[in-house]
């Protein structure tokens, strides 16, 4: 199954407006880094896609820790553990991801790895993703596909006390994939 036969499929269990696709500016099933964040927020619902130009702090910091990392946008994909939104009915404020939304979430990941057949670095961001690993740990073993933690980018974790200590290691994960995948 290709990515955009996955979204069709989830934006149909979820509805459509819940399941923000793929932004096209992105490597996508030719990558060879996957970054699973927790779960779209209103605009990446907004916008349909889960994309580095969306207008919020997460994409923001994002973008500029990738470009800070030397990380090109062909290189990439963008998904989440929970692929729909979770929040109110009018997308205005977002719920707490719960265990239950991790684990149907992952359900659908060994799906997404068999459609990127390149992938070889998966980079589970924030702590809920980073919790929603454990499903797919196997998967990824059976692979070959590298394991790496991130911050979340939020700007409420980017500015925290520790927020620039944070940052400062999630560049130089981002380098060490980065040097990574240029093998």
């Amino acid at each position: 199954m290709r990515i955009d036969g996955l979204v069709a499929r989830l934006r149909a269990e979820h509805g459509d407006a819940s399941v923000p696709g793929f932004d096209p500016s992105n490597g996508n099933e030719h990558t060879r880094v996957l970054f699973l964040l927790e779960s779209p927020g209103p605009r990446a619902v907004a916008s349909g896609i889960i994309s580095l130009d969306n207008q919020d702090p997460s994409a923001r910091n994002f973008r500029t820790q990738l470009d800070e990392a030397g990380l090109c946008r062909a290189e990439i994909a963008i998904w989440n553990m929970v692929p729909w939104y979770v929040g109110t009915d009018d997308f205005s404020k977002l719920a707490n991801v719960s265990a239950a939304h991790i684990e149907r979430g992952a359900a659908s990941l060994p799906s997404l790895l068999a459609a990127m057949p390149h992938l070889g670095v998966m980079c589970f961001v924030g702590d809920k993703a980073q919790r929603g690993a454990r499903h797919i740990q196997h998967e990824l073993l059976r692979r070959g596909i590298a394991r790496i933690d991130l911050w979340h980018t939020s700007a409420q974790a980017m500015a925290s006390a520790t927020g620039h200590k944070r940052w400062t290691e999630n560049v130089a994960a981002l380098r060490a994939v980065a040097k990574r995948i240029a093998r």
